[in-house]
């Protein structure tokens, strides 16, 4: 497994909103009127809202879905239990 870097950074897309939602729900100390766009932060930033949205911030290191899911959430890939018994 890979290690999460310290600063970290995913962008936005509609097929990760939901889950990166989500995960800003659970984080304390949020600013919870907002949207969610543009890039997700590893740690809260100067206004509380865990965003940025300009390009990729460039003192953090960009994480995909898979990543995000594996390292941040803790989601191992699934295991593949399709053999026949015979």
């Amino acid at each position: 497994m890979k290690e999460l870097p310290k600063k970290w950074c995913i962008q936005v897309t509609s097929q990760n909103k939901k889950m990166l939602t989500a995960w800003l729900n659970e984080q304390p100390n949020v600013d919870r009127d907002y949207t969610v766009k543009g890039w997700v932060l590893s740690d809260c930033d100067y206004d509380r809202s865990y965003m940025y949205w300009g390009g990729a911030p460039s003192d953090r290191t960009v994480i995909n879905d898979s990543e995000f899911k594996e390292l941040v959430l803790n989601q191992s890939k699934p295991i593949n239990n399709s053999y026949e018994i015979y």
